[in-house]
């Protein structure tokens, strides 16, 4: 494979390719800097932080063992067969960890390490803007996420503007 950067320079080897696609993600990231922080919400009494949520081993029982087996795996290499037939065993524990976590506000480092795979688009696939970056996160972290979804999405959907459609169940876009 070739694939030739935004100037329409060539990489060929394998290093140069990686290199090539990193440094144009890297470009297309927004950086918080980048938002505009005074149209930000102020947060309200209402408002539910991590601290507020406390998981059940049901719930991370539940998710673990909805998690699709196909789906590829993150750094860790954890993959989502192990953990769904573990579910039962290791849900006490990931729940403990998981609570800690919210309740501490900090999430494990390698949680938010990612394996980035570019996708193409459309067009020449000898371009690096034809391409998406889709990362791949450790499934465990995403157990969390669905965890913590599921403790706030009535909240949240509940205060979505109702002429929004996108990314809302049931509404089709």
């Amino acid at each position: 494979m070739k694939v030739n950067n935004t100037e329409r320079t060539s990489a060929n080897n394998t290093v140069e390719i990686a290199n090539t696609f990193n440094t144009y993600f890297a470009s297309i990231f927004t950086h918080d800097s980048d938002i505009d922080h005074q149209r930000q919400q102020e947060h309200t009494e209402t408002d539910t932080t991590s601290e507020d949520i406390t998981l059940t081993n049901a719930e991370v029982m539940a998710v673990l063992r909805n998690l699709d087996n196909n789906k590829a795996h993150g750094p860790d290499a954890v993959p989502a067969r192990l953990l769904t037939e573990t579910a039962f065993q290791i849900a006490p524990s990931l729940c403990a960890l998981f609570n800690k976590s919210l309740r501490c506000g900090i999430l494990p480092d390698d949680w938010k390490l990612a394996n980035v795979v570019p996708v193409h688009k459309r067009g020449e696939k000898s371009y690096v803007e034809n391409y998406r970056p889709i990362a791949l996160l450790s499934l465990i972290s995403k157990v969390l996420e669905r965890c913590v979804f599921n403790n706030i999405k009535h909240q949240v959907f509940q205060q979505i503007n109702p002429c929004q459609h996108g990314f809302v169940p049931g509404n089709r876009a």
